[in-house]
């Protein structure tokens, strides 16, 4: 098996979440050759602040052949993606649109007099990142709800920013005029089995998981 890659980086807009302040994000392209006619490619863009090994680190585990979980989940998509082009068959197996929600990445720097637009396009669900400058950011929330969410459900996200005791303070502050149309908190603080019951059942919220935490964990 050979193995060919190429770096690249992409830089947003705006910070993305309440843990990842850096606007830059590093990664690298895999080509690999399983053998003679077998081709495929995939990609590793590592989450140091999730708990992924490094960019680098990434990179020597595959010199050694000891390949993170990452990696490995890489390589199996390249696998894939060499069987489908030699096959000539295609990996998009629906062609229909997938139905998605508006993603705001920051409420403070969002113009939210384009809500309305959004309804009328279609959008039911907005998630929108909290936790950068949680005061700020509930005054505007307030603000959204108040005069501009109509049909529109929330789905907020706080990338575990929050401790148990912060994130019920919050709860009790917000609940009056957020609750109607909130669809779910993900990640409103690091996962804790016991401690996300207690919650949900004292708020009548819906929490998700998506990052921290045994996912297979009741």
């Amino acid at each position: 098996m050979k193995i060919w890659t190429a770096d690249y980086s992409l830089r947003t807009v705006d910070s993305l979440n309440a843990k990842v302040q850096n606007k830059s994000r590093s990664g690298f392209l895999l080509k690999i050759e399983f053998e003679k006619d077998l081709i495929g490619f995939a990609d590793c863009f590592p989450w140091p602040e999730f708990g992924h090994e490094s960019l680098e680190e990434q990179k020597e585990t595959l010199r050694r052949g000891e390949p993170t979980d990452l990696l490995t989940q890489s390589l199996k998509f390249a696998k894939k993606d060499a069987l489908a082009r030699k096959n000539k068959k295609s990996l998009i197996v629906d062609a229909s649109i997938v139905k998605n929600h508006l993603l705001i990445p920051n409420i403070l720097s969002f113009d939210l007099q384009k809500i309305p637009g959004y309804i009328e396009s279609g959008y039911t669900h907005t998630k929108i990142k909290m936790g950068r400058d949680l005061i700020k950011e509930t005054k505007t929330l307030k603000y959204l709800c108040e005069n501009f969410i109509g049909p529109l459900k929330l789905r907020l996200d706080f990338n575990n920013s929050l401790s148990l005791s912060e994130a019920k303070s919050w709860l009790k502050d917000v609940g009056d005029w957020l609750f109607k149309s909130l669809d779910f908190i993900e990640d409103l603080f690091p996962y804790e089995g016991d401690q996300w019951e207690q919650v949900r059942s004292e708020f009548g919220i819906d929490l998700a998981l998506d990052w921290g935490g045994d996912p297979l964990e009741s």
